[in-house]
């Protein structure tokens, strides 16, 4: 958790701006919940190889992540899985 830790704080400073974290940045989130939101983030941007994060569809996964999570669903690998199911996509 070390690595996740130091991107989290580094975002939660500011400092790194990808989609998910500008959305979770100033919201209500405690770090931990702000570490596995960007946990899910990352294993969906890396399964659909999205490497431009100023990619438009970046912020569609951003969001559909967001409301994955507060809809009660906290599992990183779940959240993962069912954005991708939620985008259409069927196998990668």
């Amino acid at each position: 958790m070390g690595t996740e830790r130091n991107i989290i704080t580094g975002v939660y400073q500011g400092v790194l701006t990808v989609a998910i974290y500008k959305m979770v940045r100033e919201s209500a989130f405690a770090p931990d919940d702000i570490a596995r939101l960007g946990e899910a983030y990352e294993c969906v941007l890396k399964t659909l190889r999205l490497v431009d994060r100023d990619d438009p569809v970046t912020e569609i996964v951003a969001k559909k992540i967001i409301a994955l999570y507060e809809a009660g669903d906290h599992d990183p690998p779940h959240v993962c899985a069912q954005t991708i199911r939620a985008l259409g996509i069927r196998s990668v």
